[in-house]
């Protein structure tokens, strides 16, 4: 069995129901709200557009310097992550996908732009 929805739910009740038309118009239009909604593009947060561009800077910092390094070394390093936690420098850096190389050595995360 698939995952009941709103939508799929007013969907089989419309189908299947019978009610006086005004309680199905009321419902049609309470389907199609959703269907609009559920179709909307999402615009990206200020919170999103400024980690992007955090990363992009981050990636050109990683070319400029040209060596692996780990998260901390990144902190400590590259004037772009002063101040960040480790685990916002690896957010960043996993949102960079493929753009980022990872090699372990001797059990530590070394990060290198490609």
């Amino acid at each position: 069995m698939t995952k009941m929805t709103y939508a799929a739910a007013l969907s089989h009740v419309l189908t299947t129901c019978e009610m006086p038309e005004e309680v199905r118009a009321k419902l049609v239009a309470l389907s199609e709200s959703l269907a609009k909604k559920a179709s909307a593009e999402k615009k990206p947060t200020a919170k999103q557009k400024e980690a992007a561009e955090v990363a992009q800077t981050l990636l050109v910092q990683l070319k400029e310097n040209g060596n692996a390094l780990t998260v901390s070394e990144m902190i400590a390093q590259l004037p772009v992550c002063e101040g960040m936690s480790n685990q916002k420098v690896s957010a960043l850096i996993r949102s960079l996908g493929s753009a980022v190389e990872r090699v372990e050595e001797k059990r530590k995360a070394y990060f290198r732009a490609v």
